[in-house]
């Protein structure tokens, strides 16, 4: 959906994960305002949930023509890209662990827009 930068935020003193929209994607006359709407759904969404396994969003906005949402910066994140490759798969029980994670989060999420439990 975007890039994301490490940035500084000069007012809490830290440093923040600064995700800008792609200036092509937002331009494009099929499907620009979709994507825009999608982008920002994305802030508002994770925004409204308090959860370990999901990012805090500070802020998202516009600035002249470019939309942007500044986020938590988890110092030592990365990546499981390169986990992909035959060479270098993780052990199947950090796996389970990783999938375990993702689904209560995303049942987490789930129920909070629902409206059907709070955690």
């Amino acid at each position: 959906m975007g890039i994301v930068y490490l940035s500084h935020d000069p007012y809490v003193n830290c440093n923040v994960a600064l995700k800008v929209a792609l200036a092509d994607s937002l331009t494009d006359p099929d499907s620009g305002v979709q994507y825009r709407k999608v982008f920002f759904n994305e802030a508002h969404t994770a925004g409204m949930l308090t959860h370990p396994n999901i990012i805090s969003i500070f802020e998202a906005g516009v600035d002249d023509d470019t939309c942007y949402i500044v986020m938590e910066y988890i110092e030592g994140g990365d990546s499981l890209k390169s986990h992909t490759k035959p060479e270098h798969l993780l052990p199947i029980e950090k796996v389970v662990e990783i999938i375990f994670k993702c689904a209560n989060t995303l049942d987490y999420a789930h129920r909070q827009r629902d409206g059907s439990s709070r955690h």
